[in-house]
């Protein structure tokens, strides 16, 4: 049996123990084995954590805004993609435009000096061209 005396070292016997009150002594920890952390132990650790998790998060973050704008510049070469066609489009109709009114410039000119030489050729018949005396008022 355990020692349940009243006085250590007396030699008087109180009676067997109550089992209730084995077991909530025996749950209850004592104070001499609870073992308080010093926070000098664990600060450390804290800060190293910290500085894991904040580094991770940097580094998501560089990630994500390297995306986005990787993102955001593939559309704006798409984008002035896009307009280059649209603008080479449009400088071709207006090329294809003046390349006619050249061409209609040219059927002019040479309508002009068929014109001119059939008048020549009728005036050598008749007479001479005079050519103004003096002062020539041109139109502009």
């Amino acid at each position: 049996m355990a020692n349940n005396t009243l006085f250590p070292g007396s030699g008087a016997e109180l009676g067997p123990k109550p089992l209730w009150d084995i077991a909530v002594r025996d749950s209850k920890p004592s104070r001499s084995t609870t073992m308080y952390i010093d926070p000098g132990d664990y600060l450390p650790l804290m800060g190293v954590s910290m500085l894991a998790i904040t580094t991770g998060f940097s580094i998501a973050g560089a990630w994500a805004m390297g995306r986005y704008r990787g993102m955001r510049d593939a559309q704006r070469l798409r984008d002035d993609e896009l307009d280059s066609r649209a603008r080479i489009e449009r400088m071709e109709k207006t090329l294809e435009a003046v390349s006619e009114e050249i061409e209609r410039l040219g059927e002019v000119q040479r309508f002009a000096l068929k014109v001119i030489a059939d008048k020549v050729s009728d005036a050598d018949t008749q007479e001479p061209i005079r050519l103004p005396q003096g002062r020539v008022i041109t139109p502009h």
